[in-house]
């Protein structure tokens, strides 16, 4: 029997996914939605692209993973999207996202400046919910 001891997540993964023809998307609260505006499409740079929902962006990387996702036509309310495909998916990557890491039995850790730093507490573990623990950190 296996059990995780160690594990690195983010608050939110700053991912999108283009298919030409459909309307972009992005995953934003641990879904994939369709843009807005129903006509931004694989023609926008990536970069510029994922500035747009996370302006601390500064590259954009493929992230060699595919996922199944809904797509919606130019101009097709979002209610009636129904484009399903598997598509190549892109990570935006900035300073900024914030990384914690639990390792039960252990206190936390964050990703600050480019170091790993332990909690200052020397309290917190892994069964704090992930949520509150970033938030104190990044509210």
């Amino acid at each position: 029997m296996f059990r995780l001891l160690f594990m690195v997540t983010s608050i939110q993964a700053a991912k999108i996914s283009y298919w030409y023809g459909k309307v972009n998307q992005r995953y934003e609260n641990g879904q994939w939605k369709s843009d807005e505006d129903l006509v931004s499409g694989a023609n926008i740079p990536m970069l510029d692209y994922c500035q747009r929902f996370w302006p601390q962006t500064t590259k954009v990387v493929n992230t060699n993973q595919t996922e199944y996702i809904t797509f919606c036509n130019r101009n097709v309310p979002l209610a009636n999207c129904g484009q399903n495909s598997t598509k190549p998916v892109y990570e935006c990557l900035g300073a900024e996202f914030p990384k914690i890491s639990y390792w039960y039995g252990k206190v936390n850790q964050r990703f600050e400046n480019g170091q790993w730093k332990s909690d200052e507490d020397m309290e917190s573990g892994a069964l704090i919910d992930k949520l509150q623990y970033c938030q104190k950190f990044w509210p």
